[in-house]
């Protein structure tokens, strides 16, 4: 009981600091969104996604 409760209230506080700074996080995130977007991507960015994908999924079994 008294280590579950710590940890809820753990959790509790430190959403509710996530929750007051979340207007700045989102804006800050905006601001590199923006960026990012002129900077462009990889050449061949999909099928490297994909190559990962299939070998991580392939050794999971």
């Amino acid at each position: 009981g008294l280590v579950f409760f710590g940890c809820a209230s753990t959790v509790f506080v430190f959403f509710s600091q996530l929750a007051r700074a979340w207007p700045a996080i989102a804006m800050k995130w905006e601001k590199v969104e923006t960026h990012l977007a002129h900077y462009g991507y990889p050449c061949h960015q999909h099928r490297n996604f994909c190559i990962i994908t299939t070998i991580v999924l392939f050794f999971a079994l």
